[in-house]
């Protein structure tokens, strides 16, 4: 079963004069180990379980009815009761696991924010 680990908001900011870009990411694993994808959006505005709801709709439809596994963080729109109840009705293709508080050492995106921000273009 393949797995789609841990899909969260993030600003993106690079240098003076920038503003905010929100980017919500999901990084999916095969479950044998021999491909590696990455999906993103970005959006004006924060992100929030509106919007995260929208981005895990346009995931299902990118897997094309293959089962994954969400890891999440402790974002707060990733634990409202709106949220919540829409993951209860997409349990037929997706599981959701919360990482523990404080461990984003856990979460292979942060290590994505870390080093492919940074090295962010001056100009999206």
């Amino acid at each position: 079963m393949p797995s789609t680990p841990p899909q969260q908001a993030k600003i993106a900011r690079r240098g003076p004069g920038w503003k905010k870009l929100p980017i919500s990411a999901a990084l999916g694993y095969r479950w044998d180990g021999k491909r590696c994808r990455l999906w993103f959006q970005t959006r004006p505005g924060s992100y929030n379980d509106k919007r995260l709801i929208a981005f895990v709709c346009d995931l299902k439809k990118h897997l094309r009815g293959q089962a994954a596994i969400l890891i999440w963080d402790g974002l707060s729109a990733h634990k409202s009761q709106k949220m919540k109840q829409y993951l209860e009705s997409q349990r037929s293709w997706l599981q959701v696991e919360m990482l523990p508080g404080y461990s984003p050492d856990l979460n292979p995106v942060e290590d994505l924010w870390s080093t492919k921000v940074r090295n962010w273009p001056t100009a999206v």
